[in-house]
């Protein structure tokens, strides 16, 4: 007889399933496959995680701070390239899901197979959508605070503020928790891009329960994780920073020689564990996604694949 895990992994990718069994497979999905999806995904993950540690290194570098506009621009440039490499790690991850959609063996895709047509154009959907979440959200929160908040005089003003910034925080909660389906629609459904987007969000608040309720989950875990895999990298670039400032105020404190080389390291195994980690965001979610399309019997559309 069958156990019971063998019955999950047997489980087609569009069926249904509790948000817990969600969560489960999509871990199931990255660790049954971990060092061939990590071998595949290297051609983005790399240059990803080196735009990471840079954009943190530059923040401690004596010669930026020293110069605002430079460090500005720099920071300006670097950002540009997190979104855009972040998007292709994007489009890469759900290549892979629309691979295991299809019921391929990932055991047998090849590098060249991972990023032929359909990667290229996963990619450019998940940069818009990063793009279009930025704007939105920065546009609809500066709108909602700057409706909400007023300079405070005395303390009923200030305690005003506080529970208008509290509603604030409720209210984006409530309207951005369905946008977790704008980028699995975007990248797994038919259509225009902007349609599937639409469509993914009223999916979205359709199943605005379950959705919150695991991005809730994977948000602890991350964030957890996030914090002990980032924890040296953000101690020893803040050591480097310090230094930095105060070698601008006239007060130098001496690291060892090898600090900076000790700082590269550390940020690039903090950055490329991050990467690799960063997987258990999105499979979840598309499992949730594949989930609520069984539920809701709607048809499941697919690129052409290898």
């Amino acid at each position: 007889m069958a156990t019971e895990k063998e019955n999950q992994k047997e489980q087609s990718f569009y069926s249904y399933r509790s948000v817990a069994k969600c969560l489960s497979a999509g871990i199931s999905f990255l660790t049954d496959h971990f060092w061939h999806l990590v071998k595949l995904s290297l051609p983005v993950a790399i240059p990803l995680c080196l735009v990471l540690a840079a954009s943190i290194y530059v923040s401690s570098d004596v010669s930026l701070l020293a110069n605002p506009v430079n460090l500005l621009m720099t920071e300006g440039v670097l950002t540009f390239l997190l979104v855009l490499l972040t998007a292709a790690f994007v489009g890469f991850v759900f290549n892979m899901v629309r691979m295991k959609s299809e019921e391929l063996d990932l055991r047998t895709v090849r590098l060249k197979d991972a990023y032929k047509k359909p990667f290229f154009k996963l990619t450019v959907n998940a940069f818009v959508v990063s793009v279009i979440f930025m704007v939105v959200a920065f546009g609809f929160g500066w709108l909602m605070m700057k409706s909400m908040m007023r300079e405070a005089h005395d303390m009923s003003e200030v305690v005003e503020n506080v529970v208008g910034a509290i509603i604030v925080l409720l209210i984006m909660i409530a309207v951005f928790v369905p946008t977790g389906f704008c980028l699995p629609n975007v990248e797994l459904g038919e259509g225009s891009l902007m349609k599937k987007f639409w469509k993914g969000y009223k999916l979205g608040w359709k199943k605005w329960a379950k959705l919150f309720a695991l991005t809730l989950v994977v948000g602890i875990i991350v964030g957890v994780v996030s914090i002990l895999l980032m924890s040296p990298a953000i101690v020893i670039s803040l050591m480097q920073r310090n230094a930095s400032l105060s070698l601008l105020e006239g007060d130098a404190v001496h690291l060892p020689s090898l600090f900076p080389l000790w700082e590269v390291v550390v940020l690039l195994i903090s950055t490329f564990l991050m990467t690799i980690l960063s997987w258990i965001q999105y499979l979840p979610l598309a499992y949730l996604y594949a989930s609520v399309k069984d539920d809701m019997g709607e048809d499941k559309g697919a690129l052409p694949m290898i």
